[in-house]
């Protein structure tokens, strides 16, 4: 296969996100999930494919995290992203659907020839693993405030610590004097 897997991960995702940019120039209801549309009909272009070399301007969308080239997990899951609340029982239903659609097996038995195939399973594996770390964090409330804040360029370093030593020591001090009053 040519190139690697970062450099088709962005090809994957200018097909998918010119998918989704279409469906939502649409102005259909809010269950047309243009991502699942476009992984159900086999629309995820492939690097070379005649669908990826008409395609686009290579810009990132919106809220796609700069790193990995695919669609964000907003897009994915068809989650506002400006909400912080997420209906869970949706957010698994819309998980399990796509994890069907986009099962790297799947995905490689629409295929015609080998070559095809095993660059067809390949895309199944790369989106496979962008719906399940996705899910991972949309689902748990911290890691969602966390990369919502990293899609509005705010990163939060959760190993940072405390640099200053005797400012820390006088804090432990003083509290040992309280809770000994």
């Amino acid at each position: 296969l040519p190139g690697s897997k970062a450099a088709m991960a962005q090809h994957l995702a200018r097909g998918v996100r010119c998918f989704w940019r279409a469906a939502a120039g649409a102005g259909g209801p809010a269950e047309e999930w243009a991502f699942l549309r476009a992984a159900q009909r086999g629309d995820l272009a492939l690097p070379g494919s005649k669908a990826e070399a008409g395609g686009g301007d290579g810009a990132k969308g919106p809220g796609t995290p700069p790193s990995s080239h695919l669609p964000s997990y907003f897009e994915v899951f068809d989650v506002d992203a400006r909400e912080y609340d997420v209906n869970l029982p949706e957010l698994e239903r819309k998980y399990k659907t796509l994890q069907k659609v986009l099962h790297p097996d799947k995905v490689a038995s629409a295929a015609g020839g080998d070559r095809e195939r095993a660059s067809r399973r390949e895309m199944g594996e790369v989106y496979s693993a962008h719906v399940n770390d996705g899910y991972a964090i949309l689902r748990s409330p911290l890691m969602r405030a966390n990369y919502m804040l990293q899609q509005r360029g705010i990163c939060i370093d959760e190993a940072s610590g405390m640099d200053d030593l005797d400012f820390l020591q006088t804090i432990m001090e003083t509290r040992e004097k309280l809770e000994g009053d």
